[in-house]
């Protein structure tokens, strides 16, 4: 039973990111808009700690924290 919690906990994380991923923020790929978009949602949420958006060309272009080292 409690496999089947984690599961549905990882769905309804992974529902919640493809919904925001479809805002018109992340669209457009409008990073100034996004930045705090995901500052909230990694310090409101204890299931994300570092949030990064990635473009269509794999590079990390923005996230809430300052380096992917820091990770």
């Amino acid at each position: 039973m409690r496999n089947l919690s984690w599961r549905v906990k990882l769905n309804q994380s992974r529902d919640r990111l493809i919904a925001l991923s479809k805002q018109p923020e992340f669209r457009s790929m409008d990073l100034a808009r996004i930045h705090p978009i995901i500052e909230v949602l990694a310090q409101g949420s204890h299931r994300f700690e570092y949030l990064f958006v990635m473009n269509v060309d794999g590079w990390f272009v923005e996230g809430n924290t300052d380096g992917l080292e820091e990770a």
